[in-house]
C-alpha cells in the first residue's frame, strides 16, 4: 500500500472517531459472528458404506502342455513343435550301392543255385520236345539232380551216359566188306540210335510234371543282412 493510501486511511479512520460513525467493517463482522453462533453446528454425516463386490475371475491361461500330452504324447508343445520340424524336413536317404557279399552274405552260393534252378527249371518245364534230343537231355540230366542235391552236373553226366550213350556210326571196311554189308551195320546201327532216343524222349516226358511241380515249389532262401546298428547290438551283447 503506497503511503498516500495509509495516511488517506487514517485520516478516514479518524473523522469517523469524532463523529461517532463506526466503521461498516466492524459491525459486519460481529453479526456475522452472531449469527454463525446461533447456527447449530451440523455434524459431518455418514457417508453410507458402499458394498464392494467382487471382480470377476480373470480368465485362465489353459495348459497347452497339458493338451498336448494328452492328445499327442509331448512332453511338451516345444517338444512336439521340434518333433513335428523333424518330420517336416524329413527326406529319404537315397539308396547305397551294396556288393553281393554285403546283400547275400553267407547265403551268396544258395542264391546262385537258386536263380540257376529257377531259369532252368521255368525253360525245361515249358519246353516243346518234339524229338529234340538236346532238350530230352538236358530234362533228364536236371531231373536227377533234383532228385538229389548231391549229385553234380558230371555225376548227372555219368548216370546219363550210361543210360543213353549212343554207338559209333560204323566205318566201312574198304578192302574186306561190301558195301551191302557196310548198309546193313548202318542200319542196324541206326534203328539201335533211334531206340534209345525213344527212350530218352520218353523220359524226359515223363520228368516234365516233377520239374513243373518243382518249379512252383521253389522258395528263395531266406536272407538276413544285419544292419549296422544290429550288429552293433549283437557285439555288445557278446561283451
Amino acid at each position: 500500500m503506497s503511503e498516500q493510501n495509509q495516511e488517506l486511511t487514517a485520516n478516514t479512520q479518524l473523522l469517523n472517531n469524532i463523529w461517532g460513525i463506526e466503521p461498516v467493517q466492524s459491525q459486519a463482522q460481529p453479526q456475522a459472528a452472531e449469527a454463525q453462533s446461533q447456527e447449530p453446528v451440523q455434524q459431518p454425516t455418514e457417508q453410507p458404506v458402499v458394498p464392494t463386490t467382487p471382480e470377476p475371475n480373470q480368465p485362465q491361461t489353459p495348459n497347452y502342455d497339458s493338451w498336448v500330452k494328452e492328445q499327442f504324447g509331448f512332453d511338451s508343445v516345444d517338444a512336439a513343435k521340434q518333433k513335428f520340424e523333424e518330420v517336416k524336413n524329413w527326406k529319404p536317404e537315397e539308396p547305397k550301392l551294396r556288393t553281393v557279399e554285403e546283400l547275400f552274405g553267407e547265403k551268396e552260393k544258395e542264391i546262385a543255385d537258386y536263380l540257376s534252378n529257377k531259369q532252368k527249371l521255368e525253360r525245361l518245364s515249358g519246353a516243346q520236345l518234339d524229338n529234340n534230343t538236346s532238350v530230352a537231355s538236358e530234362i533228364i540230366k536236371l531231373s536227377m539232380r533234383q532228385k538229389n542235391n548231391e549229385l553234380t552236373d558230371e555225376d548227372a553226366d555219368f548216370l546219363f551216359n550210361q543210360k543213353f550213350a549212343t554207338p559209333s556210326k560204323p566205318v566201312q571196311d574198304l578192302l574186306n566188306e561190301a558195301d551191302e554189308d557196310y548198309s546193313l551195320r548202318v542200319n542196324q546201327w541206326q534203328e539201335q540210335v533211334n531206340t534209345i532216343q525213344r527212350q530218352m524222349i520218353i523220359e524226359a516226358k515223363m520228368a516234365k510234371p516233377e520239374l513243373e511241380k518243382l518249379r512252383t515249389e521253389l522258395k528263395l532262401p531266406e536272407i538276413y543282412t544285419p544292419t549296422p546298428q544290429s550288429a552293433q547290438s549283437g557285439k555288445s551283447c557278446k561283451n
